[in-house]
């Protein structure tokens, strides 16, 4: 009987107690909230720059594209090799002859994908990839630039 009084007579403290804790926690978990939503803004706008991609001999270059961090992938880079216009080496006409696709055997898959994998991450905002002088010249020699060193 003892206890109903005195649980009686502090109830209104229990209460507020209560409500004092639970004001506090869910000012906490607003910060919070703030926060997470800060890094994700922050990992959002990074997925959004633009890589970009060259394929160089050492001497010279092309600039393959820029696409954003979240699309840059092995089969957009591909796709994106695919797109450079070719260097036929003889008029053609072009109803009745395919354009060449490239050939890039020198290059290290492995390691490409290493690179693209840093790029994905936000360690590299651009990608080289290494191929010899002979397969840079199989591209139109109007989109290869020298590099100045």
């Amino acid at each position: 009987m003892a206890l109903f009084y005195y649980v009686k007579n502090h109830l209104g403290l229990v209460v507020d107690i209560i409500g004092l804790t639970t004001f506090l926690f869910s000012i906490g978990a607003w910060f919070h909230s703030r926060r997470v939503d800060k890094r994700h803004k922050a990992q959002l706008a990074k997925h959004e720059e633009r890589i970009d991609i060259r394929l160089t001999d050492g001497r010279r270059e092309i600039i393959v594209g820029s696409p954003r961090r979240k699309w840059l992938t092995r089969s957009e880079l591909n796709g994106l090799l695919g797109l450079l216009p070719m260097s036929l080496g003889k008029e053609t006409n072009m109803e009745k002859e395919k354009q060449p696709r490239y050939v890039l055997n020198s290059i290290d898959w492995t390691k490409v994908g290493k690179e693209i994998e840093k790029a994905q991450d936000g360690e590299a905002s651009k990608l080289l990839v290494q191929c010899t002088p002979e397969e840079l010249d199989q591209f139109d020699k109007n989109i290869i630039k020298e590099v100045s060193m």
